[in-house]
């Protein structure tokens, strides 16, 4: 990946902070320092609220789901990527920390689910000497992978080609799970407790998957390095440069 460029965005999952941050940014007596007035501006950017609008019960909700294993700076906007699996996924972790879990849920899977159809995209999975055609997949899987496949076939042919391992295609399912209980499956009950705690599970899972396939990392000397299947996608559709 040397000497190539690819457009990123900083800080669109907003700033990493912890629990023990918490006072000090809701402390206004700490503004004349760069640092703090620095976050709280970024806070602004992610909530595009006032920084004056954010309360402890709303940082104490972006802090659950900000880990420090999984936070990533760096967000990919190439158009349909950012599209599709980014943009969702902002949403998704501004409605988790606004209580809006509901959302939060349904958000999120609708990233997942583009990030399967990416994995896929990038796979550039071959039969013999020659790659898969679009024809093959509708010979093979009855429809082509981005027809209106179910989520659960889809992940099926994932682990099958070998494109996601164990561990991730039961995260995948996990999220799929949850995510139909709410918004597919009619005679599921379910109380405040349960959505809350999926919601949270759910966006844990899809920062992880999100990183791990997609997500750009600093590496050495301020460069960044990108997951293979990311360097795959992009020189596929020709959008490195």
């Amino acid at each position: 990946m040397e000497n190539k460029k690819i457009l990123i965005s900083l800080g669109g999952f907003g700033p990493f902070i912890e629990e023990g941050d918490i006072d000090n940014i809701l402390n206004p007596k700490l503004n004349e320092f760069y640092y703090w007035r620095d976050i709280k501006k970024r806070f602004g950017w992610f909530f595009k609220l006032p920084v004056t609008c954010l309360t402890r019960e709303i940082l104490t909700r972006y802090v659950e789901i900000t880990r420090k294993a999984d936070y990533n700076n760096f967000t990919i906007r190439e158009d349909k990527l950012y599209d599709k699996i980014v943009a969702p996924l902002e949403s998704a972790k501004l409605s988790y920390s606004l209580g809006n879990y509901l959302s939060a849920i349904a958000t999120a899977g609708l990233s997942c689910e583009s990030l399967t159809l990416y994995i896929w995209v990038a796979g550039n999975i071959n039969i013999g000497k020659n790659k898969l055609s679009r024809k093959d997949e509708e010979i093979l899987f009855g429809k082509a992978f981005d027809d209106k496949l179910s989520q659960e076939r889809r992940l099926n042919i994932l682990k099958l080609f070998g494109l996601v391992e164990e561990d991730d295609y039961k995260k995948f399912n996990s999220i799929r799970d949850k995510r139909n209980k709410y918004l597919h499956i009619w005679k599921s009950s379910v109380e405040e407790k349960d959505y809350l705690s999926d919601a949270k599970e759910i966006l844990v899972d899809s920062f992880y998957l999100y990183n791990k396939y997609l997500g750009p990392k600093l590496a050495n000397a301020g460069s960044l390095s990108i997951p293979k299947e990311l360097d795959q996608y992009l020189v596929k559709n020709k959008k490195l440069s």
